[in-house]
């Protein structure tokens, strides 16, 4: 059964959220503020999926086409005929985004392929405050915090992330799009940068703010300075900060890059599973 949700059902959802918020940080930064389940907007957004042994998930959707299915694998006959229901009824639907199991089921109820979709490593590092030291930085390295009036400087690696990790056509690359995303960024979210000789040569930070965990995005070295360890020394910093302040880590990372892949797991994430977003046209 899909049930529209309402401000009678805030305290379920938000169990049910922040017991399993590693696995949707993205989703829990859009409906939280400090702390608490946003009751104002944001619940017109929510659908509850309910099965025989109770809340079985639920279903974020907002107008403009943006789908994130909060079910926890496997899925029974009934909860993919309901979650298919669900999608067919809501029309516009640019964006699915979830667990890897959870987006096929989604995207055959849709009746369409997407236009575009990408796979995913979704990795975990809980919090692990007090047992986590960052390595002693090595000559002519400075790791900052980076902050919005250095946006012009940062941005050459932004662009050069987004052209090479994130743009499904890099040859649509928008300058003015990505510089205001930087900016803010720089404002909301938790981004630091290593400098050697001057110059910023890589960047990691935060991209979506949870309760009790953080989505981690924008891991960037230029190549000039790969292979030395920079990344996993900027990445030790970012944990320790982030331990300090009770928080989890999340990420997710295309499986063919072994490289990132192993960074990671060297600094302690672990793999949960695949995760994928699956893009339509507008």
């Amino acid at each position: 059964m899909l049930r529209p949700c309402h401000p009678g059902y805030v305290s379920v959802v938000s169990d049910f959220l922040l017991a399993h918020e590693e696995l949707w940080t993205a989703l829990t930064d859009r409906l939280f503020f400090k702390g608490r389940l946003r009751t104002s907007r944001k619940l017109e957004d929510l659908y509850l999926l309910e099965g025989t042994q109770g809340l079985r998930g639920l279903i974020y959707h907002e107008s403009a086409g943006f789908t994130f299915p909060a079910v926890i694998p496997p899925l029974d006959t009934v909860d993919m005929n309901t979650l298919g229901e669900a999608l067919r009824s809501f029309g516009k639907i640019t964006t699915l985004m979830g667990n890897s199991r959870v987006i096929d089921v989604c995207t055959a109820a849709v009746g369409r392929a997407p236009a575009y979709r990408v796979d995913y490593l979704h990795m975990v590092r809980p919090c692990r405050a007090g047992c986590f030291s960052a390595e002693n930085p090595v000559p002519r390295e400075i790791y900052e915090h980076l902050k919005p009036g250095q946006v012009r400087e940062v941005y050459p690696l932004q662009r050069a992330y987004e052209i090479e990790e994130v743009l499904l056509e890099p040859e649509k690359f928008n300058p003015l799009i990505c510089m205001n995303h930087l900016r803010e960024a720089l404002k909301k979210q938790q981004i630091y940068g290593t400098r050697i000789n001057g110059s910023l040569a890589a960047k990691a930070g935060t991209n979506a703010l949870g309760v009790n965990w953080v989505q981690l995005g924008g891991i960037f070295t230029l190549p000039g300075f790969r292979g030395r360890g920079v990344a996993r020394r900027l990445m030790a910093r970012l944990l320790e900060n982030l331990d300090e302040q009770g928080l989890g880590s999340t990420l997710f990372v295309k499986p063919e890059n072994i490289p990132a892949v192993s960074l990671y797991r060297r600094v302690g994430f672990t793999d949960t599973g695949p995760f994928s977003i699956a893009y339509y046209l507008r």
